[in-house]
This record gives C-alpha cells, sequence and structure tokens, in this order.
C-alpha cells in the first residue's frame, strides 16, 4: 500500500516537472487514496489544484495537511497558503484567520526552539557537572589563602626570563581602559 503511493506520487511529481497538471493531479490523487493521512501528499496535490485553477479544493487539502502534522514550521506555511488562497477568492475574513493561524504557528515553533535551546543548555551544564574530571591535583593556594594576582608587568617580566631571545623588546597592555608600554 505504501509502495504503490510512493509509485503514484513520484509518477505525480514527474508529469509536475512536465507541468502537465492534470495527470500529476491524477496521480496524486490516487496516491492520496493509498495513502490518505500524508501531509506532504495534501500539499503537493493542492499546490496542483492551485496550478489547476482548483482554489477551493487546494484550500481544503490544505486544512487536512495542517491537521495532520505537527510540524509548526509546516503548519505556518499551509496557514500562509490557506490565506493567500481566500484572499484571492475574496474571503478576507478567512484569509486573516488563516494568516493569524500562520503567525500562532510561527510563535509556537519560536517558543519551542527557546524550549529546546534551554534542555540543550541544561543537558549540557548537568552532562558538564557529571563528566568532570580534574586532570591533576588543584595547585596548593599560598598561605594567605587568596590565589595570586599576576600584573602584566609581572607577565612580561616572567617571558622575557622563559625566553630572552624570542621575547619582544615593548609590550603595550591595556588594562582598566589605561595603555602602558613596558620595555625589556
Amino acid at each position: 500500500m505504501v509502495a504503490e503511493s510512493v509509485f503514484w506520487q513520484e509518477i505525480g511529481k514527474i508529469y509536475l516537472r512536465f507541468q502537465d497538471y492534470p495527470s500529476a493531479a491524477r496521480a496524486l490523487e490516487q496516491a492520496l487514496r493509498e495513502l490518505p493521512d500524508d501531509a506532504a501528499l495534501h500539499r503537493l496535490l493542492a499546490e496542483t489544484y492551485l496550478q489547476l485553477g482548483k482554489e477551493a479544493q487546494a484550500a481544503v487539502l490544505y486544512r487536512r495537511a495542517v491537521a495532520l502534522t505537527d510540524d509548526a514550521d509546516l503548519q505556518a506555511e499551509l496557514w500562509g497558503q490557506l490565506g493567500d488562497i481566500h484572499r484571492g477568492l475574496g474571503q478576507l475574513e478567512e484569509a486573516l484567520d488563516a494568516h493569524e493561524q500562520s503567525r500562532r504557528a510561527l510563535r509556537r515553533r519560536r517558543e519551542s526552539s527557546r524550549g529546546d535551546v534551554a534542555r540543550a543548555s541544561r543537558q549540557e551544564n548537568l552532562s558538564a557537572a557529571f563528566d568532570f574530571q580534574p586532570a591533576q591535583p588543584a595547585p596548593s593556594l599560598p598561605s594567605s589563602a587568596e590565589p595570586r594576582r599576576r600584573s602584566s608587568g609581572q607577565r612580561f617580566r616572567e617571558i622575557l626570563k622563559a625566553q630572552p631571545k624570542t621575547a619582544p623588546a615593548q609590550v603595550q597592555v591595556a588594562a582598566e581602559g589605561q595603555t602602558a608600554v613596558l620595555t625589556a
């Protein structure tokens, strides 16, 4: 049953490439009889009907496709198409309603994406917490129990001592809005 539907769907797509819309519609209708709950197939047949000037039938198929999918992006696109059809038919209230539904679907997608990002971030933080294993023991702190902070000048002198031939003769350091030049 699915294989036969796929066959008719592919035949329909071939007819669409050759812009033989009546033949494409017949093939896609056959595919839809075999697989009536396929949102993508409803959409494809609706687009074919639009090419044939059958806006009312296309609108019915777009509504069915919206009902068959949970994909908010696809729902938004389908509602937008439906709104355009209603506008073309002079059905302005229906057009406004469909475009509002499209906007709501996009908002759901955006909110869902935020939730996905937050979930991923929480999952990443949990993974990092459970996977953390120090590579080396932590260095002991100085006797004052506070970590030592090195100034830029101290760091420059350390580099100069460690690599006297490769260290630059001057270094410009910017910190807290001030600039200083350190010379070896």
